[in-house]
């Protein structure tokens, strides 16, 4: 049954990877279970309750896409870069949706991103999202899914995808089980990251542990400080 919701935001805290592909827009989840909570996830219609401004971005709808980027991409940059499909995720879940509007990034955070993957630049700019808002002017919930279903605590802890009004605000959120975290668990985030995609990938945070005006958004709920990953299939190759 279509349950098409307009104005949807989804907020994203912890380390996750986006992927783009041509069918869907999908959330890889890593497994860090024995460093971060299971992820939980929350509905709401009051931007109040989450306490994270979300409904304060302001995104430019009329902004054109770059052609080298996945999808329309505004706020704070994300690591991005191409990379074909893995055959085997180990991916701790996956939610599976459709195509954003926009990928508002937040919280920025400086570091240093390299890579000994051949075929992957290391990306020139140093400041990367620890947190993502997907923006969708237009939604069918019906069509979000999530794989593995994941072992809720309680029934209420699982999201009820229903219009919540006007506009609604759904959290997938990962927090760390010791904050602040340190440098080191941020770059083990990373790292795992890249993993699960199958690439070698590294980051350090420099001084964005010490520097009060590039440090992480310490608000209820946190992230790790790992830079976020949009990440897409090659483009095919030019006839």
């Amino acid at each position: 049954m279509e349950t098409v919701l307009f104005d949807l935001h989804v907020l994203l805290s912890g380390p996750f990877v986006l992927r783009n592909d041509e069918d869907w827009f999908r959330i890889l989840i890593p497994d860090l279970m024995d460093t971060h909570y299971k992820p939980g996830f929350t509905a709401s219609n009051n931007a109040a309750e989450l306490d994270n401004g979300v409904w304060t971005v302001s995104f430019d709808k009329q902004k054109k896409r770059d052609p080298r980027d996945p999808v329309n991409t505004d706020g704070t940059p994300l690591d991005m870069f191409c990379w074909p499909r893995t055959q085997n995720s180990s991916a701790f879940a996956t939610v599976r949706l459709p195509t954003p509007d926009c990928v508002y990034g937040l919280s920025p955070a400086n570091a240093e991103i390299s890579s000994d993957t051949d075929t992957l630049d290391d990306p020139p700019n140093y400041t990367y999202a620890t947190k993502v808002v997907l923006i969708y002017e237009s939604v069918d919930l019906s069509s979000v899914k999530i794989f593995p279903t994941p072992d809720w605590h309680s029934p209420q802890d699982k999201p009820d995808l229903v219009p919540l009004g006007s506009a609604a605000q759904l959290l997938l959120d990962m927090q760390p089980i010791v904050v602040p975290t340190s440098e080191d668990h941020a770059m083990m985030a990373y790292r795992n990251m890249a993993k699960m995609v199958g690439v070698n990938r590294f980051m350090r945070q420099g001084s964005a542990m010490s520097n009060i005006d590039l440090n992480l958004e310490r608000a209820k709920y946190n992230d790790c400080g790992a830079a976020l990953m949009l990440v897409s299939p090659p483009p095919p190759p030019q006839q």
